[in-house]
């Protein structure tokens, strides 16, 4: 949610400031619980110099390296005007994985001993797609597990 505000000085200068957040598909941050939201403030008007509160505690004009959640700004120019800005930066939804191995009549996920023939139907959900499957050559070893597949062969692009 955007939000800008505005002040009249007693000078007739309107003191005004905005925010522009990062964008990444849609969301201000570019996978679920990372750290890499950013907030541009716009200030125009009033008497400069202008001095920066961010609810964080910083004071300078702009963020970055930011996680999902609520900022405010309150911009402050030389005359002691005051302006408050808000924005909430949104992130995705943590990414699901489904995995359903084949299984033949035997029970097992490949058709005889030292066969490579299993397969695995995968189910992504949630996360900001595309999403990417790429298999490794050494998936091809009768140790693995289904766990050991979503480890070597899942990632959020």
């Amino acid at each position: 949610m955007l939000t800008s505000g505005s002040t009249i000085s007693l000078w007739g200068q309107v003191l005004e400031a905005s925010l522009s957040p990062s964008i990444y598909n849609g969301y201000n941050i570019s996978c679920f619980g990372k750290k890499d939201g950013a907030l541009d403030a716009t200030v125009a008007g009033g008497t400069p110099p202008y001095t920066y509160q961010w609810s964080t505690g910083d004071v300078t004009e702009d963020l970055s390296g930011l996680p999902s959640g609520y900022y405010e700004l309150t911009v402050a120019d030389a005359v002691g005007d005051k302006v408050q800005v808000a924005y909430t930066l949104t992130e995705p939804e943590d990414m699901k994985v489904e995995l359903d191995p084949f299984k033949y009549p035997s029970g097992h996920n490949v058709s005889c001993y030292e066969c490579y023939n299993g397969s695995i139907d995968v189910t992504v959900s949630y996360g900001v797609p595309p999403y990417t499957y790429p298999m490794i050559g050494a998936m091809r070893s009768s140790r693995r597990t289904v766990q050991d597949l979503v480890r070597w062969c899942i990632r959020c692009v």
